[in-house]
Formats: C-alpha cells, sequence, structure tokens
C-alpha cells in the first residue's frame, strides 16, 4: 500500500485538481455571461441601425440579406467573441507554462519554439485554403437566405 508520507502529497493533487476544474468552470460561465451580454447589444445596435437605415438603402437589398444579418451574423459573432475568449485564457496559461518550462529546460523550450514556428509557416497554405473556406460557407449562407 502507500506509504504513509505520500498520501498528504495525493489528497492536495487531488483538491488542487478540484480547484483547477471549479476555477475553469466559474471561467467558462462569466465568459459565456459576458458573450451572451455582447452579442444580444450588438443584435439591438444591428436592428436599431437597421429601423434607422434610409429607405433607398434599405430597399436596394434583399429582404433576406437583413434576415441573414441579424440571425446567421450575429451568431457567427457569438462564435467569434467565444473564440477569442478561449485564446486570451489558452494565452495566459501558455504563458505560466512556458515562464515554468524556461526555468525548468529553456534548451527544449527554444527547440519547442523552433519546430512551432516552422510548422507555423508550413501551413500557410492550408490556413489560406480555409480563409477562402469561409468566404465561400458565408456567401452559400447568403444564397439560402435568399431562396428561404
Amino acid at each position: 500500500g502507500p506509504s504513509p508520507a505520500i498520501l498528504p502529497l495525493l489528497l492536495l493533487f487531488v483538491a488542487l485538481v478540484a480547484l483547477r476544474a471549479l476555477l475553469m468552470m466559474a471561467q467558462q460561465i462569466l465568459a459565456l455571461r459576458y458573450q451572451n451580454e455582447l452579442v444580444d447589444r450588438l443584435r439591438g445596435q444591428l436592428f436599431g441601425q437597421l429601423i434607422r437605415a434610409e429607405w433607398r438603402w434599405l430597399s436596394a437589398r434583399r429582404m433576406s440579406d437583413h434576415v441573414a444579418l441579424l440571425t446567421v451574423g450575429s451568431n457567427r459573432m457569438a462564435v467569434g467573441i467565444n473564440q477569442l475568449v478561449l485564446l486570451v485564457a489558452q494565452l495566459a496559461a501558455l504563458l505560466v507554462y512556458l515562464l515554468v518550462a524556461l526555468l525548468l529546460a529553456w534548451q527544449i523550450v527554444l527547440c519547442a519554439i523552433v519546430a512551432g514556428l516552422v510548422l507555423l509557416l508550413s501551413t500557410g497554405r492550408y490556413r489560406r485554403h480555409v480563409v477562402q473556406l469561409g468566404h465561400r460557407i458565408s456567401d452559400g449562407q447568403r444564397a439560402v437566405q435568399a431562396e428561404l
């Protein structure tokens, strides 16, 4: 069986893991709350701008474009905001991990950074393809809204 000295360390480890899980849950709840508030505010501003728009501008566009802007467009904003919040949280964690790793073995960290940069540069063509695909998806969604 485990030695008596390891039991307190094991309990501390379990407590730290539980605390981390609780903090992550609280962070996600707050992030979603702020995201929803922001998207609701943006959707309201968008709706207000459509209400106050000049008739010539409104009549020059399809009604489906306005509907798509308020539905699909605002949902895409929510996804983008969610991804931005996750990026900020992950960058903060990455910075902490990087500092600890630098203290432990800076040579390995330097090799990992170089390998990461090589990987980033080698995927440039695929990243451009993904951006083009996103534009095609947007055009397709506009066409679907127009048909509906």
